[in-house]
Parts: structure tokens; C-alpha cells; sequence
């Protein structure tokens, strides 16, 4: 998975993701992490028509973006209880990986 934020204004940060899939997400969440928007034209839009596998990518998708956001900014995207560590974005930034997962 790959993302690109692509602004923020006053509400909101948004940016695109790439699912391994490579179907583009557009998703736009609060600085709290909230998704207020995400659209996506590889999969059915109706969760219940999508497939176990697309909704794990949709799924994924909005996590890695709350990860994106979170390791790019100064944000806390996730609950307290979901919070990765800093140490573990510092570790993925120094090991040069490009495709970095979800913790």
C-alpha cells in the first residue's frame, strides 16, 4: 500500500491511498481520525455486494491512511488504545521501506 496526502484545510486532511490491489481510494477523515469521506471505484460501493476479501481491502485502506497521517503529520488519527508507537514509524522511516504495512 502506498498514500499521498493531498491537502488539509481547517476540518480535515486528505489524501489518496493505494490498496495492493493498486484501485485508488480517495479518503478525507478528521484530524481525529474520523473518515468523513472515502470513495473508491475498484470495488462494489454496497459493503454488503463486496466480497470478504474487498471489504478487508477497503478496511485496510482506511487504516493505512489513519497510519499515513499519523507517521506524516503531527496528528493522532488513532484512540489511544490503537496508537502505534513512535519508535516503530521511526524504524520503518530509517529502514528506507517504501510500502510500509499497517501495525
Amino acid at each position: 500500500m502506498r498514500a499521498n496526502i493531498t491537502g488539509e484545510n481547517d476540518e480535515r486532511i486528505g489524501l489518496y491511498v493505494y490498496d495492493s490491489n493498486d484501485v485508488e481510494h480517495w479518503i478525507e477523515m478528521e484530524f481525529d481520525g474520523e473518515i468523513k469521506y472515502h470513495e473508491q471505484d475498484g470495488y462494489p460501493d454496497d459493503p454488503h455486494d463486496r466480497t470478504l476479501n474487498e471489504r478487508g481491502r477497503v478496511l485496510q485502506a482506511r487504516d493505512f491512511a489513519r497510519h499515513h497521517v499519523w507517521q506524516e503529520t503531527e496528528y493522532e488519527p488513532f484512540p489511544v488504545e490503537k496508537k502505534p508507537s513512535r519508535n516503530h514509524a521511526c524504524s520503518t522511516r530509517d529502514s528506507g521501506a517504501t510500502d510500509r504495512t499497517v501495525p
